[in-house]
């Protein structure tokens, strides 16, 4: 029992993701001029439907796309941040408690979106709803080349106009404008990272993303990872043009050593390069919204 709750509670809603997440809530609320209260519950609303999405995403790798089934060696590796997916196949948990345990998550998240639909504005569901979506998107882009659009936007635009729709005009547009950066820090950068530990397991499963198509392909990761950290920062000078980010937001420059060190270990030290890597992001997030 006690295992089973560590799982419920603490395994499958991957709280590694808590540092972009919440940055990102914040980041909206700083843009619109929250109230504290308003954007404490725009956190907790996030939060929880981080929760649900991470939980979603171990039910269908398993249940309906297949990549976590099978015998340790074929399917999906635990990382050093998350062991969620292994859960099922391990015979930890049943498929049907993993979905109930998603469903639980995205049922709490309306508390927050209700009662802020109530205080501030009905525009918060217009973002809580786009973030739902995104978790079986996600899931199924994996065989569609493209689930770091759905990961992207679920992290970035969408939860930064989550915390900005909570005053009674949101700056929607601006907000999703804001989150563009973070979109491709972890919708990219992160998951090519992430999706490249798996594609040998997993390509003769249909798994078809950047990550897996630069193993499949024999790149150089490390080189392939600049271009896209170079990516990142290029978006965020573009928004920053565009008047959307004041220019305090590079303090975002200081997580480059991070991504540069992940990169010159990644062939030899590859467990320390990808915390170093998964610091680099989140600091990058967390200083976007200090800036």
């Amino acid at each position: 029992m006690k295992t089973k709750l560590w799982v419920h509670l603490v395994v499958l809603p991957r709280w590694f993701g808590l540092p972009v997440c919440v940055s990102a809530v914040v980041l909206g609320g700083i843009i619109a001029g929250a109230g504290t209260f308003e954007l404490f519950l725009a956190v907790i609303a996030g939060v929880l439907l981080m929760s649900a999405a991470h939980s979603w995403n171990s039910f269908h790798d398993y249940t309906i796309t297949g990549f976590d089934k099978g015998p340790e060696e074929e399917r999906s590796i635990s990382k050093a941040y998350t062991r969620g997916q292994s859960l099922i196949a391990a015979g930890v948990v049943s498929e049907r408690e993993v979905f109930l345990n998603a469903l639980g998550w995205l049922l709490l998240s309306l508390v927050p979106v209700v009662l802020l639909s109530l205080w501030a504005t009905p525009w918060v569901w217009l973002p809580w709803g786009l973030s739902v979506v995104c978790s079986p998107w996600y899931s199924e882009a994996k065989k569609l080349f493209h689930p770091e659009v759905p990961l992207g936007l679920g992290f970035g635009p969408f939860a930064v106009m989550l915390g900005a729709a909570t005053i009674t005009d949101p700056p929607l547009w601006t907000a999703f404008l804001a989150g563009l950066p973070i979109a491709v820090v972890f919708g990219v950068v992160a998951e090519t990272t992430d999706q490249f530990e798996d594609w040998e397991v997993n390509w003769e499963k249909g798994l078809r993303n950047m990550g897996a198509v630069a193993g499949a392909n024999r790149l150089d990761l490390s080189a392939f990872l600049g271009h896209l950290v170079l990516a990142t920062y290029v978006v965020q000078g573009a928004i920053a043009l565009a008047g959307v980010l004041v220019p305090l937001t590079f303090l975002s420059l200081l997580a480059l050593p991070l991504f540069w060190y992940c990169m010159l270990y990644l062939a030899t030290a590859h467990k320390k390069a990808i915390l170093l890597g998964l610091s680099g992001v989140f600091l990058f997030c967390i200083l976007l919204a200090v800036g």
